[in-house]
């Protein structure tokens, strides 16, 4: 996972004051079986691995699937220090992995938490299959390096170095067409966009106009510096056109050519995204939000933990796994987004952050009348999900224009509420798809 060219530079005790890392039994007399794997500074701190430990028994429920993490603060003498844990059991025994960190830098940063969750469970798994098969658990200590280096790139980044309001000179040199392609796939991915071209100045321009259409929290966690591959947690964010011929490519139809893309970083992205390759002027999208959830899913546990198997068995995995998971070529354009364009490009310079703002809002508020209008619906009439006749009365309600502006203001609704997938697409895969044709 650790990829050098990309790593943070600074020491990570600049990233994060204070940190450990544990992996230990619950049993408090079996103190041999509880390892600090990680800590910094070293020095002028005294650390009690089983304190730690036993506070995140206390504050962890079992899970044997190791498929949740619940963090909390320690406070007073510990010094409010902020704690995910992931526990599990080997032959009925209980350990946890628990990662603690400085509180001051993490508090009301969700998207930086979310990181953090992913970490820990990633090494608990780590931590789990080492003690099974007798491994020495402080093997586990570079693995934990290696993630925390890419993890500290996304957080030194993201805290220090976010993508900053720049005002852009109009009309960008992009066509029109291919620009509200890329607004249109970028809000129909819950803002989560790669840029990718051989002129970083066009990769940064992409970037600073979709930047318009953001969050606020959203603009913190993006950033234009070129990055060589894409990093998990960024919502706008940069890198370099893929050369390495082990690259998987996808193909595309339209425009009868291969297209190289990071599609294992990709594939590893909680959420859904957007590629834009500005030298090709290709727009391209994750198969769907649970199609991504699914073959992430898959490639962590046939890639990331399959600790046992050798290089020929991965490879095998990964041509199996890149064969089903199909990125789709085939995104459409938005009048919405031709129309946000427009008036963009007329506001007067001052004013082109204020127009930017108000269109996400508007998206905003429409996505949030939709989790209202459906499941008052659902309610009503006791049903599981909404059917494309309701879906298309609800977006008439919410003066939605074609199916791909529904597909936007859906998907930004499960921003809100994650459950609005199981309401609105449940039954079959292809149920978006015939969902928005009945607009």
């Amino acid at each position: 996972m650790n990829n050098d060219a990309n790593s943070c530079t600074l020491p990570l005790e600049d990233i994060m004051p204070f940190m450990i890392a544990a992996v230990g039994s619950r049993n408090q007399s079996d103190a041999n079986q509880s390892y600090l794997l990680y800590r910094w500074p070293v020095k002028h701190i005294q650390i009690d691995i089983i304190e730690y430990l036993n506070f995140a028994f206390s504050t962890t429920e079992l899970d044997n699937n190791l498929e949740k993490c619940v963090n909390s603060s320690f406070t007073d003498d510990i010094n409010q220090r902020f704690s995910a844990s992931c526990t599990f059991t080997i032959e009925s025994k209980m350990y946890s992995f628990i990662i603690v960190l400085d509180n001051k830098k993490f508090e009301n940063s969700p998207f930086i938490l979310e990181q953090i969750y992913d970490f820990t469970y990633l090494m608990a798994c780590t931590s789990k299959y080492h003690i099974i098969h007798s491994i020495p658990i402080f093997n586990v200590t570079p693995i934990l390096r290696g993630f925390l280096l890419d993890y500290g790139t996304f957080v030194i980044s993201s805290l220090d170095s976010p993508l900053i309001d720049k005002q852009l000179t109009f009309p960008l040199p992009f066509p029109h067409d291919f620009l509200a392609k890329c607004l249109t796939s970028h809000l129909q991915t819950q803002m989560t966009t790669v840029i990718t071209s051989s002129f970083e100045v066009k990769s940064k321009q992409m970037a600073h106009f979709l930047s318009y259409f953001l969050l606020p929290n959203q603009k913190t966690f993006s950033s234009d510096k070129i990055f060589d591959v894409p990093l998990q947690g960024f919502f706008i964010q940069c890198i370099q056109p893929p050369t390495s011929v082990t690259t998987p490519q996808i193909s595309s139809n339209a425009q009868h050519q291969k297209i190289k893309m990071p599609l294992e970083e990709l594939i590893q992205f909680q959420r859904p995204w957007t590629y834009i390759n500005i030298d090709s002027m290709t727009v391209i999208q994750c198969p769907s939000i649970e199609s991504q959830k699914m073959y992430r899913s898959q490639y962590r546990h046939s890639i990331l933990f399959a600790f046992d198997a050798d290089h020929n068995e991965i490879n095998k995995r990964l041509t199996s796994i890149f064969s089903r998971y199909k990125p789709n070529i085939d995104v459409g354009t938005s009048e919405w987004a031709i129309k946000a364009i427009k008036v963009l490009e007329d506001a007067p310079s001052q004013m082109k952050n204020f127009v930017g703002e108000q269109k996400t809002t508007e998206i905003m508020e429409k996505a949030v009348t939709m989790i209202s209008l459906v499941n008052g619906i659902l309610e009503n009439t006791a049903a599981v999900f909404i059917d494309p006749v309701q879906l298309k009365e609800i977006g008439r309600i919410i003066s939605v224009t074609d199916k791909e502006e529904l597909q936007m203001v859906s998907s930004v609704s499960q921003l809100f509420d994650k459950s609005m997938f199981r309401k609105t697409e449940a039954k079959r895969r292809d149920m978006l798809i015939q969902m928005m044709n009945s607009v």
